[in-house]
């Protein structure tokens, strides 16, 4: 695991937000977390909402809003490739 991506999960306070997030850079959509989970999909939306929102304020504070720059690994871009699947529900 990349270590930005390490970073960003140890920002997730609940461990419910950490696995929802690996899974989603995993390439699970929501509906699939949600049958994992045992829940609803709109649970899972309002996990992924908490998630991109907490990451995109570390990322604006860090100044790293190119996660994927030169020496860039899959997992650290996660955040800019897989943004728009945290809110598009995929």
């Amino acid at each position: 695991m990349g270590r930005r991506l390490s970073a960003l999960l140890d920002l997730l306070d609940e461990p419910g937000l950490r696995q929802v997030a690996l899974w989603k850079v995993e390439g699970y959509t929501n509906e699939e977390i949600a049958a994992k989970l045992d829940c609803v999909p709109r649970t899972v939306e309002r996990k992924v909402r908490r998630i991109r929102l907490l990451w995109q304020h570390e990322l604006k504070g860090s100044g790293a809003m190119s996660p994927a720059g030169p020496g860039g690994t899959n997992s650290d871009r996660f955040v800019t490739l897989r943004s728009s699947a945290l809110t598009a529900g995929h």
